[in-house]
């Protein structure tokens, strides 16, 4: 997957190892988490860097510490 260009939805996935992240930080396009409720700090700042294009989450179903890393990406910044 993460050398799949163009836009990812991935429904149902709601966990994220930090090697997965890792992965995707380097995707590009638009990258669709919907369903994810656990994840890391280190992931999440591993996500952060995914900048190739948008990035959704739902922050309220996340840890609260993750959901705070990842309201700093451009996808995040007008809420």
């Amino acid at each position: 997957l993460s050398k799949h260009r163009g836009d990812l939805y991935l429904r149902g996935l709601t966990s994220l190892t930090d090697k997965a992240a890792k992965a995707f930080m380097w995707h590009e396009g638009w990258l669709s988490l919907d369903d994810l409720a656990n994840l890391s700090d280190a992931a999440a700042k591993l996500l952060l860097r995914h900048v190739e294009g948008g990035l959704s989450l739902y922050l309220d179903e996340l840890p609260d510490s993750a959901a705070e890393i990842l309201r700093q990406h451009p996808s995040f910044q007008d809420e």
